[in-house]
C-alpha cells in the first residue's frame, strides 16, 4: 500500500467519524437488516488499513453489489449475457478506451481478463446501469448529464463508470456514513487526479463546493445541504428496497419537494418473480423492512416500466432479489389538471379491466392509473392481486385504500 493511500484512509477515517457523530432524521436511520449487515461485514472492512483487503472484503462478502466469484458456474454465461445486452442498445465494450474496465482495486476472485480487459459482473452491471441511463439521456437531451445524485452509492462502482462514460459529469453521492466512507476510499483511489469532497459541516460554503469538486459525498445527517438543488438525474439501485417504509417515504419526499430533478431511474425490489438460488416466492423485507421500494407521485412521465426485465439487464444476475425497473421523466406540476388525471387514470384502469391475464402490461397499468389519480375500485382491485399473490406492496396499497387521498386526487407518500 502507498504513503498515498495510507493518507487517503487516513482522511476519509476522520470525514467517516465527522459524519457518524451528526444528528440523522430518524425517518433516514437504517433498517435492521442494514444494521445486522453493517455490524457482520462493513465494520470486518473497517478493521484494516488495507486498501484492497477493504474491498477484497467489501467485495467477496457482498458488501454491496451482489458479485459472482470467477469460479461460479455461471460467471461466464452472465458474462456473455451482459456483453449481448450492452451491444443491443448499441454499445460495443470492445470498441471503448481501455480505461472502461474493473478497477485495479477490485478482488482478483471476482474478475477474468476478457480480450485484454479486466471485466467481472460486478462492473458489467454497473456498466449496464450507467449505459441504459446514459443512453436515454442522450435520446432525450442530446448529450450527457452534467449533475446526477445517487442515493444509496454502496462502495462507489457505479459513480466510477459514470465518471469513465461521461467524464464531464458532477457526481454526487447521498447515504449513511457507513457506507460512504467505502464509496468515497474508490472513487478517489480510483481518481486521484480529481477532486473529491467527503461533506462533514453544515458550516461549508456548498456553492464553492459544488463548483470545486467533481464527485461529492453527503450523509445522511447532512441531507439539507441538497435542498433546492438541481439535478439531470437521480438515481438508486437496490437500496431503497432495503430501507424502512419511514426511509422510502423520506427519500420521496426528497425526490418530490426539496431538489428538482429531471429524470429518477430505479431498480428496485417489487413483487414476486420466480424463484432462484437466493430468493423463492413471496419476497421478504425483513423485520422493518419496506413494503414499497419507490413511490412516485402524479407528475412523472413514465417512459421505461419492466417487471420482467424483458428489454432489461437486471434479471442476468439470477440471485437479484424481485424487481421492477422504472425510468421517469419529472414534469411540472401544474402541466395536468386534478380532472385531466382522473381521466387518463379511468382510462388506464378501464384498458387494464378488458385484458384477461393478470400480465406484466396489466399490473403497469394499474399500478399508473393509481399513481395518476386512485381510483378507489381501481386500488381494491389492484390490491386484491397483490394480496393473493403475496406481494408485500400489498401492505402499501392496503394502506392507500384506507387513507383519505381519494379525496385529494393524489397518493400519498
Amino acid at each position: 500500500m502507498t504513503e498515498n493511500h495510507a493518507d487517503i484512509i487516513k482522511y476519509a477515517y476522520e470525514k467517516y467519524k465527522n459524519a457518524l457523530s451528526l444528528p440523522i432524521e430518524n425517518d433516514l436511520k437504517a433498517s435492521s437488516v442494514w444494521v445486522a449487515h453493517i455490524s457482520t461485514i462493513l465494520e470486518k472492512a473497517f478493521q484494516t488499513n488495507d486498501l484492497y483487503k477493504i474491498f477484497a472484503i467489501i467485495q467477496e462478502e457482498n458488501g454491496f453489489t451482489f458479485p459472482r466469484k470467477n469460479d461460479n458456474s455461471e460467471f461466464f454465461t452472465q458474462v456473455m449475457e451482459y456483453e449481448a445486452w450492452l451491444k443491443a442498445l448499441g454499445f460495443d465494450l470492445e470498441k471503448a478506451d481501455f480505461s472502461l474496465q474493473e478497477s485495479f482495486l477490485s478482488s482478483p476472485k471476482i474478475q477474468i481478463n476478457r480480450k485484454g480487459r479486466s471485466v467481472s459482473t460486478m462492473f458489467y452491471w454497473h456498466l449496464c446501469t450507467c449505459m441504459r441511463f446514459t443512453d436515454f439521456y442522450k435520446s432525450r437531451e442530446g448529450g450527457s448529464p452534467g449533475r446526477i445524485l445517487e442515493i444509496g452509492g454502496g462502495f462507489g462502482g457505479l459513480a466510477r463508470i459514470f465518471k469513465l462514460i461521461a467524464p464531464n459529469v458532477k457526481y454526487f453521492i447521498l447515504d449513511l456514513p457507513q457506507s460512504l466512507f467505502f464509496s468515497f476510499l474508490y472513487v478517489k483511489t480510483n481518481f486521484p487526479d480529481l477532486k473529491c469532497c467527503y461533506v462533514d459541516s453544515a458550516n461549508l460554503n456548498f456553492d464553492e463546493v459544488i463548483n470545486d469538486n467533481d464527485f461529492i459525498f453527503v450523509p445522511t445527517g447532512l441531507i439539507g445541504n441538497l435542498i433546492n438543488r438541481s439535478f439531470d438525474g437521480v438515481i438508486n439501485t437496490q437500496s431503497l428496497g432495503e430501507m424502512t417504509d419511514n426511509a422510502v417515504k423520506r427519500y420521496m419526499r426528497f425526490i418530490h419537494e426539496d431538489i428538482q430533478t429531471k429524470y429518477f431511474y430505479s431498480i428496485n425490489r417489487f413483487g414476486r418473480h420466480q424463484a432462484n438460488s437466493r430468493y423463492c416466492g413471496p419476497r421478504d423485507a425483513g423485520e422493518d423492512g419496506c413494503k414499497m421500494s419507490v413511490i412516485l407521485d402524479h407528475s412523472w412521465k413514465i417512459h421505461l416500466w419492466d417487471l420482467y426485465a424483458k428489454n432489461g439487464f437486471f434479471w442476468i444476475e439470477n440471485a437479484s432479489p424481485p424487481s421492477l425497473e422504472v425510468l421517469a421523466e419529472r414534469m411540472p406540476t401544474e402541466l395536468v389538471s386534478t380532472d385531466n388525471r382522473k381521466f387518463i387514470a379511468e382510462n388506464l384502469y378501464a384498458e387494464a379491466k378488458l385484458m384477461p391475464q393478470r400480465n406484466e402490461r396489466w399490473q403497469y397499468l394499474m399500478w399508473d392509473s393509481i399513481r395518476t389519480f386512485p381510483l378507489k375500485p381501481a386500488v381494491s382491485d389492484y390490491g386484491e392481486f397483490l394480496k393473493i399473490n403475496n406481494y408485500l406492496e400489498y401492505a402499501y396499497n392496503a394502506y392507500v385504500l384506507s387513507s383519505y387521498c381519494f379525496y385529494q386526487g393524489f397518493v400519498r407518500y
